[in-house]
């Protein structure tokens, strides 16, 4: 729950645009949990926020997409949660894909495709945060998590460079998660996130909301906390 009154860095009746792959699309992952905290903040004029993810995509492919998706909402604020999927594709290739766009990316890719829909966003105005990918974590049968975890590692490097920029914001979804795992296994447990290795949880996804909306300067008065 948010303490109220308390105005974050997003307005009543703003607009935000949370674009990504699967994990962003996840009907009840972490853009459902922001949009409802919001829309008890400001019950009257809540903030639009929009789900612009899709399952599989890559930046390549959420830049081809980007002006339709995203900036034809006019949106005051863009969020990006994008290098997992590219990660995937990175590394296995997409059975039968011919385009490269399909294909995922490398860090270096992945940073210029970034960098560019950046510059896009801001141009029209839009202020933009950057969500860093959460980890594979050990039990992802589709890979090595340890070379994926490498390329997520460049991947958020190049994100961080990114979020230097004036009107840029850095969310770490993935430092919260890594943070909460570190701290559980402190005490002795395991608290994974990720029923596939990486496709964030539950909790995993309440972490990372909790995550975005105190990266927007929101203050959550959490029960027992």
């Amino acid at each position: 729950m948010l303490r109220a009154p308390h105005k974050g860095l997003i307005e009543p009746g703003q607009t935000l645009v949370c674009l990504g792959d699967s994990i962003t699309y996840a009907p009840d992952g972490y853009v459902a949990t922001m949009r409802d905290v919001l829309a008890l903040q400001w019950p009257d004029n809540p903030p639009r926020v929009i789900n612009a993810g899709v399952g599989g995509d890559t930046v390549r492919q959420m830049l081809a997409r980007f002006d339709d998706d995203v900036l034809a909402h006019r949106p005051q604020w863009v969020s990006i949660m994008a290098g997992v999927a590219d990660t995937v594709w990175e590394l296995l290739g997409r059975t039968g894909s011919t385009r490269p766009e399909e294909l995922g990316s490398t860090p270096q890719e992945f940073g210029q495709t970034i960098n560019e829909m950046v510059a896009r966003a801001l141009d029209t105005g839009a202020r933009v945060a950057l969500c860093t990918p959460n980890h594979f974590e050990n039990h992802w049968a589709g890979g090595d998590p340890e070379e994926a975890n490498r390329s997520i590692d460049a991947k958020i490097a190049h994100l961080y460079a990114a979020a230097r920029q004036d009107d840029v914001l850095l969310v770490p979804t993935a430092e919260v998660l890594m943070r909460a795992s570190t701290e559980a296994a402190r005490r002795g447990r395991r608290l994974p996130f990720t029923p596939d290795g990486f496709h964030p949880d539950e909790l995993g996804h309440a972490l990372m909301a909790l995550a975005f909306l105190a990266a927007f300067g929101y203050e959550l008065d959490l029960p027992g906390l």
